[in-house]
């Protein structure tokens, strides 16, 4: 009888901790930050999604962001990107850029968010999309 017991308590141990272990991991949030570093005067404009959730269109001032929140998925491999543009002397700039990949964002040694697996933060410049690395520098 205390055998039978020690298993039961061992199997509701064991379930406790898978469970807080995965809620947590489920509940994690992970913020993602782009600021409009163009210049005074200079408006950014993004369209950013996943593959189940449209941002919509954001206009961003300069010194200004936009930011969002999600849970990253199970497997990883949450990815959003994003068509990102400005105006340069009356033309149109555009790019479209994968903007977070779960499976490559995190990567503490060669992930764009480094030790900040939960914040990754980018900066549009007039030459391209910079990334806030691990050193704490902009790097495109």
């Amino acid at each position: 009888m205390a055998t039978s017991k020690n298993i039961s308590f061992g199997f509701v141990l064991l379930i406790v901790v898978i469970f807080s272990c995965c809620t947590s991991f489920v509940l994690a949030k992970v913020h993602v930050s782009i600021i409009n570093g163009l210049g005074p005067g200079n408006a950014l404009y993004l369209h950013c999604r996943d593959k189940h959730t449209d941002l919509g269109e954001q206009t961003v001032h300069y010194n200004q962001n936009f930011e969002w929140s999600f849970s990253e998925n199970v497997f990883d491999t949450t990815l959003y990107w994003c068509r990102i543009w400005w105006y340069d002397h009356h033309k149109i700039v555009s790019i479209n850029h994968e903007i977070y990949n779960g499976g490559k964002d995190t990567d503490a040694f060669h992930g764009s968010c480094g030790d900040y697996k939960d914040r990754c933060i980018r900066k549009a410049q007039w030459d391209g999309l910079y990334y806030l690395m691990a050193n704490g520098r902009f790097e495109k």
